[in-house]
């Protein structure tokens, strides 16, 4: 929107009086959607109608997540009755007044603060948020996990008792991840694009300014701060490797590993699904001393003590990729591989033997 004001440096109490004509512009940003997988059809089918059997008689396939829907329908079903049991226990020994023990629903939310006389609802929401958490966990899916997939699923997580918890709907959310995961991938690039040039203007091919957005990319080395590491011994081997101290900014290193996730999933290399945070098991951990270039499949990195962190692409075609697919999502074009050697943003590395 555009809001005209006029003069206003010309009035009697500016500073300097100048007959400039003033307009304000609002530039207004599309919201994100509040309820996350608001797109699915999700079955509202009651709670306890469903998911208790294949409607047959004879041995039943064991299922972890049919005995986790099972569990969870059994647990809320039962709590009406040890409720009114505990309450009548509570009434016969209210007599013996030095008698500190007492029955009910009893326990702590996620902050640490102690919840009692927790009513049928809060226990049915408190359970099923767990139960959800316990299928993400179950499903192992944590290559997929990148922060903004994490803080989507805590936020469906935090919503989720408005829909019952059926095998159907376990699967309609799963799905929806893994038919999405291009999407999610892309948008870790992007985000990770706007980091790195965020971080410094030696960090992209623009500089400080730019004038066409086809000078508009990450330059082949970036430098990372907030990645404090420190030397672990390893008593197998003796030998000494880097980890992450505990200066190092968890944000830096969670960003780091969205971006290797990510571009994992450009290249086609296999993360192994059961490391929870790839970059720090496959690359940091892997090199042995400050400042020394160490290589791996498409990029080499170097660590320093003052706790940064050098990143170049060895790849062309993984580089180019990267500022590729930032600035089909940004409506940007970009060179060719061609133009950028010509033009030196690009310079090949060869790996030692």
């Amino acid at each position: 929107s555009r809001e005209d004001i006029g003069d206003a440096f010309n009035q009697g109490t500016a500073e300097r009086h100048t007959d400039a004509e003033v307009s304000i512009l609002r530039l207004y940003k599309p919201s994100e959607k509040l309820e996350d997988f608001e797109h699915i059809d999700f079955d509202f089918t009651p709670e306890g109608m469903a998911d208790q059997g294949n409607g047959t008689d004879g041995v039943i396939k064991y299922d972890a997540l049919r005995d986790m829907v099972q569990r969870y329908y059994s647990a809320v079903a039962q709590f009406d009755a040890v409720q009114e049991a505990s309450e009548r226990i509570n009434a016969d020994i209210k007599t013996f007044t030095s008698c500190k023990i007492n029955f009910g629903a009893h326990g702590k939310d996620d902050e640490g603060h102690e919840l009692c006389n927790i009513t049928r609802e809060r226990f049915r929401k408190e359970l099923q948020i767990a139960a959800w958490r316990k299928v993400f966990g179950l499903l192992n899916m944590q290559k997929y996990s990148t922060n903004a997939l994490q803080e989507k699923i805590a936020r469906f997580v935090e919503t989720s008792q408005a829909r019952p918890f059926t095998l159907r709907n376990i699967y309609l959310v799963v799905n929806d991840v893994v038919q999405n995961i291009g999407n999610i991938m892309n948008e870790c690039v992007v985000k990770a694009f706007d980091t790195i040039c965020s971080l410094s203007a030696d960090n992209s091919t623009a500089g400080e300014k730019w004038k066409t957005n086809s000078n508009y990319m990450v330059n082949q080395r970036f430098i990372v701060d907030g990645m404090d590491c420190e030397y672990e011994r390893d008593y197998k081997t003796n030998d000494y490797n880097l980890r992450f101290s505990y200066t190092s900014s968890y944000r830096r290193r969670d960003q780091m590993e969205d971006l290797y996730k990510a571009l994992c999933f450009v290249c086609g290399k296999q993360i192994n699904e059961g490391f929870y945070r790839p970059f720090e098991k496959d690359v940091v951990r892997q090199c042995k001393d400050f400042g020394t270039w160490y290589y791996f499949d498409w990029f080499r990195v170097r660590f320093y003590k003052k706790g940064t962190m050098h990143f170049e692409f060895t790849d062309i075609n993984v580089w180019y990729r990267f500022n590729q697919i930032a600035a089909q999502a940004k409506g940007w074009k970009i060179g060719s591989q061609g133009t950028c050697k010509k033009s030196r943003v690009w310079r090949d590395i060869k790996k030692p033997e």
